[in-house]
């Protein structure tokens, strides 16, 4: 058996170099809708990387709004979402006295009070 050459053994360290390096990284994350990511730098995104999530105006992020790439190529915890704000710009009102009814998420506190008249 012939000995390798130094450059085709360059060449295949630089092959499983690359097949290493490729699989480090993460995809770009679901953008949520009425949102965008905001990132430290442009892709690929390499492990610690973080994704900022930012709702556009009138909405409001549910969930998370940072992710991280992890070494596996996965991200950090879920997408948020944008929900709409129903109460912007609007005045506060004062409970009725027969107290809100809430509802609880994973992620988020919610309370119901009777529809505006």
């Amino acid at each position: 058996m012939r000995p390798r050459s130094s450059s085709s053994l360059k060449c295949l360290l630089l092959l499983v170099w690359n097949a290493v390096s490729l699989a480090a990284v993460c995809l770009q994350p679901d953008v949520p809708e009425n949102g965008h990511i905001f990132f430290e730098t442009t892709s690929p995104y390499r492990p610690g990387i973080q994704a900022k999530y930012a709702c556009t105006p009138g909405f409001e992020c549910v969930g998370v709004e940072r992710r991280v790439c992890h070494e596996n190529g996965t991200w950090s915890g879920r997408a948020p979402i944008c929900a709409i704000n129903v109460a912007l710009n609007k005045l506060a009102q004062l409970s009725s006295g027969e107290g809100a009814q809430n509802a609880l998420d994973e992620s988020a506190r919610c309370a119901l009070n009777e529809p505006e008249a």
